[in-house]
C-alpha cells in the first residue's frame, strides 16, 4: 500500500466562521501543495510499477523507497527531456524491439527446406512455412499463445499514457447533477453586502474550478462530497463523532483511489488528514528473573 503523506488535521467546531479575504491565486484548489505532489508522485510510480516494463518497474520501485524530494526527481513528468522514467521507458522499448526481432527470426528458422511435400497440404508453402508466414492470414505460434501481442503492446504503448491524471473522473450524468445543484447557489456574482462575502467569493471560485476547469475535470470524489453536502460543506464534523470517523474513512478511500488532490473546500472545514492509530494503553510487564536450576550442594 502506498505510503501517503497527509496534511495536518483541520480544527473542527460546531459553528462556522467565514475565512479571511485572500487572493484567488492562493485558494487551495489553485495550488498543488507538497503533500498533494507527493501523493501524485506515489500514484504515478504505483501505476508504472504495475503497467511498465522491467526497467520502468525497477525505477518505480526504487522511487517509492526514496525520500519525497528524491521521489519528485525520479517522477519528473517532463519525459521529453530524458528524465529517469523516460530513459527507463526507452530501455524497455528497445528490449521489446529486440525481442520482436528475435521471435520473427525464430519463426523463419522453422521453414522446412529440401523435403518433398507430402499429401494433405494444399501447396508447397503450406508445408514448408509455419503459420503466419508471407501470404498466410493465420496467426503464428507466438501470437496464438499471446506472447507476441504482450511484447508488442509494450513496444507500441505511448509514453504519455503513463502520465495521465489518475484521479477518477465523474461521469457526465453526475456532472450534470452537480451543476443543477450548484448553479442556483454559486452561479451568480457574490453580493458584497453579505456578511460572508469572502466565503461566497471563495465558493464561486471553487465552483468554477469544480465544473469548468479544462485542466482538471470534475473528480468523482469531489462530486460525491458536493452532492452529499448539498453544495460545499459549511461545518466541520466533530472529532470523535460518527460523522468524523466516516469522513476519515472517505478520505482514505479518496487517496487510495489516487484522487491525490485535497477536497475542494472553500470554508476550510473538511477533514484533511488521517489521524494515527491510537496507541494501546497496555504495557508489557517486565520479565521475572528465572529461578536458578540445579541441585543444591
Amino acid at each position: 500500500m502506498l505510503a501517503l503523506s497527509l496534511l495536518a488535521v483541520v480544527g473542527a467546531g460546531d459553528g462556522y466562521s467565514s475565512p479571511p479575504t485572500e487572493p484567488a491565486a492562493s485558494y487551495d484548489w489553485n495550488v498543488d501543495t507538497p503533500a498533494e505532489l507527493l501523493r501524485q508522485d506515489q500514484c504515478l510510480m504505483s501505476d508504472v510499477l504495475r503497467l511498465g516494463g522491467p526497467a520502468m518497474a525497477a525505477s518505480a520501485k526504487d522511487g517509492l523507497n526514496q525520500t519525497p524530494e528524491r521521489l519528485r526527481e525520479l517522477a519528473d513528468r517532463t519525459y521529453w527531456q530524458d528524465t529517469p522514467l523516460a530513459t527507463a521507458y526507452q530501455t524497455d522499448r528497445d528490449a521489446a524491439r529486440a525481442e520482436l526481432n528475435r521471435l520473427n527470426a525464430l519463426r523463419e528458422s522453422w521453414n522446412i527446406v529440401g523435403l518433398d511435400t507430402p499429401g494433405g497440404f494444399t501447396s508447397r508453402a503450406d508445408f514448408e512455412w509455419p503459420p503466419g508466414g508471407p501470404g498466410d492470414d493465420r496467426d503464428d505460434f507466438h501470437s496464438q499463445t499471446g506472447l507476441l501481442p504482450w511484447i508488442a503492446d509494450r513496444f507500441w504503448k505511448s509514453e504519455s499514457d503513463f502520465y495521465e491524471d489518475a484521479t477518477p473522473k465523474a461521469d457526465d450524468r453526475t456532472v450534470a447533477k452537480v451543476k443543477a445543484l450548484g448553479q442556483p447557489l454559486y452561479g451568480g456574482d457574490p453580493d458584497p453586502t453579505r456578511p460572508d462575502w469572502d466565503l461566497h467569493l471563495a465558493q464561486l471560485s471553487a465552483y468554477k474550478h469544480l465544473t469548468d476547469w479544462s485542466l482538471e475535470p470534475t473528480g468523482a470524489d469531489d462530486a460525491r462530497i458536493f452532492l452529499a453536502s448539498g453544495g460545499f460543506p459549511s461545518t466541520a464534523p466533530v472529532p470523535g463523532s460518527a460523522e468524523h470517523r466516516i469522513a476519515v474513512e472517505d478520505l482514505k478511500s479518496r487517496y487510495a483511489a489516487c484522487a491525490w488532490r485535497d477536497p475542494i473546500d472553500p470554508a476550510k472545514v473538511s477533514v484533511r488528514s488521517v489521524p494515527p492509530p491510537p496507541r494501546s494503553g497496555r504495557r508489557r510487564s517486565p520479565r521475572r528473573p528465572r529461578a536458578a536450576t540445579g541441585s543444591s550442594p
